[in-house]
């Protein structure tokens, strides 16, 4: 059931986001909330409907990104995954994760 949901939510995204952007699904319990993505112009967080406000209303930093679109590299950019996920976590009280979707 949950990879037929990050297939949606990736076909999805490649509907309405700029091309070859890098997505994460932001999920709590492996139900997809919102979506993370990672252009030239830098790190957007969406958010679906279902999105607690907690979460709508954060405004921290967000993972860098190049200017070619892609992440600013490897262990970096994962450290900053995480402590986007922690961070995201400690404001709802439940556990946050950022799952990497294929483009």
């Amino acid at each position: 059931m949950r990879s037929f949901t990050q297939d949606l939510v990736a076909r999805t995204a490649r509907l309405f986001a700029a091309p070859q952007p890098e997505l994460w699904t932001v999920s709590v319990a492996g139900r997809p909330i919102g979506l993370l993505a990672c252009e030239a112009g830098g790190a957007r967080l969406s958010w679906f409907e279902a999105a607690d406000p907690r979460l709508r209303s954060y405004a921290g930093p967000l993972p860098g990104c190049s200017t070619g679109g892609g992440p600013t590299g490897g262990r970096s950019r994962d450290g900053e995954l995480e402590a986007l996920a922690a961070a995201l976590s400690l404001r709802l009280g439940r556990q946050v994760e950022l799952d990497s979707l294929p483009v």
